[in-house]
C-alpha cells in the first residue's frame, strides 16, 4: 500500500504533572500524545505531520524529541514569538485534578493549514480551545476532501484570571460538529455542550442524536468504563458499548483519550473497521493509564492491516 499522510492540528503543550505525594513530571503533551501514538502504530505506513505553532523558547526541545520517530515531518510546526503553552496538571489522590494554563500560542490560520489538504486523514485536537477559530475550521473543511477526526476536549474549558480551566458550554458547538467526519468526546464533555447530566443508560441515545448533527461516525470515552461507538451506514444508525478493560493500577490518565483517538484513526486508515478500531483504541487507552508522559509511546506495536 502506499504511504498515508496524516496531519495532527491543534497544539503541543509543556506538561507539568504533579501527583499527590507531591513528585512532578515534566513531558510534552497535548497533539504530541496524538503524534507520537500515531507515528508509532504506523510505522511504515504513513508519515505523520503536527501542523502547529510553538513558542521559541520550546521549538528545539520539541525538535529534538521528535527526532527519534522517522516518519514524523515537521514541516507544519511554525516557530512563533509568544511563550509557549505549559499546562500545570495537580492531582488528588482520586485521581480528580487541577489545570492552569501559561503561555499563548496563537490561533493556526488558514494559511498554515492549506499545505496540508491534501492528506490522506486530518486528526483536529483542540488542545488550548484557540487551536483555531471556526471559521477557518469551516474553510479547511471546504477544501479538503478526506477524511477529519475531530476530538472536541478544550473547547469546552474556559480559563480564568488565575489561568485555571473551567468547563463551560462552548457557543456554537455544533457547528463544529458539523466539519468532521468523526466526532471524539468523553462523557463530561459530552455533558457540558449538552448543558445536562446524563445517566448512564442515556448514552447510547445521546451517540445517536449526535450522529444527527452530521458525522459518520461518534467516538464516545467512558474512562475505566471503556467507550461507546455510534456509526452511520447509509441511513442505518448503529450504536455499541465497547467494554472498559482491567487496570490493576492507575498512574497517569492525561493523553488516554488523545491515545485513543490516535488508535483508532489509525487502525480505521488501514482496515476501515469501527468496531475493531474502537477495541484497540480502548486497548492503548488503557496501557497508557499504565505509565506517565509521551516517551514509552513508542513501545505501542506497528500496526498491520486486519490487525486490531
Amino acid at each position: 500500500m502506499k504511504s498515508l499522510k496524516i496531519a495532527v492540528i491543534g497544539t503541543i503543550n509543556q506538561d507539568i504533572i504533579i501527583f499527590p505525594d507531591k513528585k512532578k513530571k515534566t513531558s510534552l503533551g497535548g497533539i504530541a500524545y496524538n503524534v507520537c501514538t500515531l507515528a508509532t502504530l504506523l510505522e511504515d505506513k504513513a508519515q505523520i505531520y503536527p501542523v502547529c505553532n510553538v513558542g521559541a523558547d520550546r521549538y528545539f526541545q520539541f525538535v529534538k524529541f521528535f527526532s527519534r520517530f522517522s516518519n514524523l515531518k515537521l514541516d507544519g510546526i511554525k516557530i512563533v514569538p509568544q511563550k509557549h503553552n505549559t499546562c500545570w496538571m495537580y492531582y488528588d489522590k482520586l485521581q480528580n485534578r487541577e489545570e492552569y494554563l501559561e503561555g499563548k500560542a496563537p490561533a493556526l490560520d488558514f494559511k498554515q493549514l492549506k499545505p496540508f489538504l491534501k492528506s490522506d486523514a486530518i486528526l483536529i485536537n483542540f488542545i488550548s480551545g484557540w487551536d483555531m477559530n471556526l471559521e477557518t475550521l469551516k474553510k479547511a473543511r471546504r477544501h479538503f476532501k478526506g477524511l477529519i477526526l475531530l476530538d472536541i476536549h478544550s473547547l469546552t474549558l474556559g480559563i480564568d484570571k488565575n489561568n485555571k480551566r473551567f468547563l463551560r458550554q462552548p457557543e456554537n458547538w455544533k457547528a463544529y460538529v458539523q466539519c468532521c467526519d468523526i466526532l471524539q468526546m468523553n462523557r463530561t464533555e459530552l455533558e457540558t455542550v449538552l448543558n445536562k447530566k446524563l445517566k448512564t443508560a442515556d448514552l447510547k441515545l445521546e451517540a445517536k442524536n449526535i450522529l444527527k448533527l452530521g458525522p459518520k461516525i461518534f467516538l464516545l470515552t467512558l474512562s475505566k468504563d471503556g467507550a461507546i461507538v455510534g456509526w452511520m451506514k447509509g441511513n442505518q444508525v448503529s450504536v455499541k458499548k465497547i467494554a472498559g478493560l482491567p487496570i490493576r493500577k492507575v498512574m497517569d490518565n492525561i493523553g488516554c483519550g488523545d491515545v485513543f483517538g490516535a488508535g483508532f484513526l489509525a487502525s480505521f486508515q488501514l482496515n476501515k473497521d469501527v468496531v475493531k478500531s474502537a477495541e484497540l483504541a480502548n486497548y492503548l487507552a488503557s496501557e497508557k493509564c499504565k505509565f506517565t508522559g509521551v516517551a514509552k509511546l513508542a513501545k505501542f506495536p506497528k500496526l498491520k492491516p486486519n490487525s486490531t
